[in-house]
């Protein structure tokens, strides 16, 4: 998606997936069962961009179908779409694979505002955390 830099901090814009209940970190890879249009929209977007990248999220409450900004962790986690499971069948769900790449900080959430990214599709305007060295002493 969209990036820039200012001063040392990368700002970028990716599709955004909010998750209940699981907690990803960086170099992990995990299976994600997508329940929500949105969230199915998200890694449809990252699959079809150049880098497969995408936003995640923690929800503070699992039972928000639609979260706001302040009912997430301020601190999530960049992933790259490996592999990307629709399933068509009723009562089935999808499933995403990702890997996590970096840890982000969560800036502000946009609506889709072009028909051709679905109608259902959140960003996250993210800023990329820079890992502190950790002395083994």
């Amino acid at each position: 998606m969209t990036e820039q830099k200012k001063k040392d901090r990368v700002i970028a814009q990716l599709p955004l997936v909010t998750l209940r209940g699981l907690t990803i970190t960086p170099s992990v890879r995990v299976k994600i069962p997508i329940g929500r249009e949105s969230s199915l929209e998200a890694f449809r977007t990252a699959k079809r961009s150049d880098d497969h990248m995408l936003a995640l999220f923690c929800q503070k409450n699992d039972r928000q179908m639609i979260p706001e900004i302040t009912e997430l962790h301020p601190v999530g986690i960049a992933a790259k779409v490996t592999a990307l499971t629709e399933k068509e069948e009723s009562g089935k769900s999808s499933f995403g694979m990702v890997k996590g790449i970096s840890r982000i900080r969560l800036l502000e959430i946009s609506n889709a505002k072009d028909k051709s990214e679905g109608d259902s599709l959140r960003t996250a305007k993210i800023e990329y955390l820079q890992e502190k060295e950790v002395d083994p002493k």
